[in-house]
């Protein structure tokens, strides 16, 4: 609440009068940013209280599902052409539908689960500072969230590893593995040298270290576009591990 110069919500926010109050407040921003702020703390506050009602079985007593909610949202953010969505508890910049529900979309289902919780926590995090043009910052968690599955199938298949091991040497321990077929070496050695180096190169020169007095720009595209590999890497990964833990059976 602090971009909205809120230090907390109105105190008639949990009463009957929120609906107008909020609805108000809503029609009486301009900034894009603000706006849709506002819209993921009601999809939120929907979802929560769809939670709490089913807790204390007054389920029934919602007449539209919260998810009914957020979907016409969405649907409302295409029909109109908005370049956002709705997406596990936060506002994400929807650049291109395809590739959007490909890559991103499909590897936040994937990994929306206990077990790969920070890879999905990092991912979300990488997806938030893209939406706010930190692109240095969208690079180092793309990477953070490489990183992180490469190590939660390392300790689920007992492989040995150093905890602060990098990215290049997490690489080559997929391979050391066997984790891939053979006939896949040629292209996920470009994969590894793209992800293992370039992202790598990227986070140390853009968004790893300290800028000093020169402010780092890491363009638009080029944050896009490692967003894009990450997520379609991030699922690579996630199913060659369902596969992997069928050979070992």
């Amino acid at each position: 609440m602090r971009e909205h110069s809120l230090l907390e919500l109105p105190s008639s926010f949990y009463h009957k009068g929120v609906f107008d109050k909020t609805l108000k407040y809503f029609l009486s921003l301009e900034q894009t940013a603000l706006i849709l702020d506002v819209i993921q703390v009601i999809c939120l506050h929907v979802k929560h209280l769809e939670e709490v009602l089913k807790r204390f079985g007054y389920i029934s007593e919602l007449h539209i599902k919260a998810d009914e909610v957020i979907d016409e949202i969405n649907n409302r953010f295409k029909l109109k052409g908005i370049g956002y969505q709705y997406s596990n508890g936060k506002i994400i910049r929807l650049d291109n539908e395809l590739l959007h529900d490909e890559t991103i979309q499909k590897t936040i289902s994937l990994i929306n689960n206990e077990t790969y919780n920070n890879v999905n926590n990092e991912f979300m995090t990488a997806l938030d500072h893209f939406r706010f043009n930190r692109n240095a910052d969208c690079l180092v968690w793309c990477l953070k969230c490489y990183e992180s599955i490469i190590k939660i199938i390392a300790k689920k298949n007992k492989w040995k590893f150093e905890e602060n091991a990098t990215s290049g040497v997490l690489t080559k321990l997929l391979f050391d593995n066997g984790f891939f077929d053979s006939f896949m070496n040629q292209p996920l050695d470009n994969l590894r040298a793209l992800l293992g180096n370039s992202i790598n190169n990227i986070r140390n020169k853009k968004g790893g270290h300290g800028a000093g007095e020169q402010i780092n720009e890491v363009p638009n595209g080029l944050a896009k576009s490692v967003l894009y590999v990450t997520g379609a890497t991030l699922q690579l990964i996630f199913d060659t591990q369902k596969e992997y833990e069928k050979k070992k059976r």
